[in-house]
């Protein structure tokens, strides 16, 4: 049974509206997502900083869309008199009348295309990131390997170790 009164009709344009202003600020984190990879690839660390800055905006704005979104479908459930447990949008899409049902569909189908694209430059930034992270502790590995005790040579055919001493560096690196 389909409640097709003016609550029912609110809620769900509301919701509708809601998951429309998440894909939207989704579709701004994703580019902010490709401005990080563009200056993570360039090791342009101001514009990565920038990138981060904004990046930390949108995910504070984005939970409390999200936390309103859920909201908004638990009441839209309990309207409909469906449990409240976990409900997706396409389950709760098989209980409202057709033309309601396409536009919840279609609504949940670009959000979770738009998510896609997120966890797929996601990725991308983390294997950057990687790899630069990788190089920093190569290059610190390397200088720390500069780093040895001087050795000496006795008569008797002793080795004694002195204090550390770069071959390259002297003292700290």
């Amino acid at each position: 049974m389909i409640p097709l009164n003016r609550d029912y009709r609110e809620l769900l344009n509301n919701l509708l509206l809601t998951i429309k202003e998440v894909d939207q600020h989704y579709h701004i984190l994703l580019q902010v997502l490709e401005k990080e990879k563009v200056s993570l690839a360039a090791v342009n660390l101001t514009d990565f900083m920038i990138a981060n800055e904004q990046k930390e905006v949108l995910l504070i704005k984005l939970q409390e869309l999200e936390t309103r979104r859920a909201n908004e479908t638990k009441q839209l459930s309990e309207t409909l008199g469906l449990s409240t447990g976990e409900i997706t949008l396409r389950r709760l899409a098989k209980h409202l009348a057709a033309e309601d049902a396409k536009r919840m569909r279609s609504s949940g189908d670009k959000l979770a295309t738009t998510l896609s694209r997120i966890r797929t430059v996601n990725r991308a930034n983390r294997r950057l990131i990687r790899g630069s992270l990788d190089f920093v502790s190569d290059s610190l590995q390397m200088l720390q390997n500069l780093k040895r005790p001087s050795s000496t040579y006795h008569s008797n055919g002793q080795m004694t170790h002195g204090a550390c001493r770069g071959t390259i560096l002297a003292g700290e690196i």
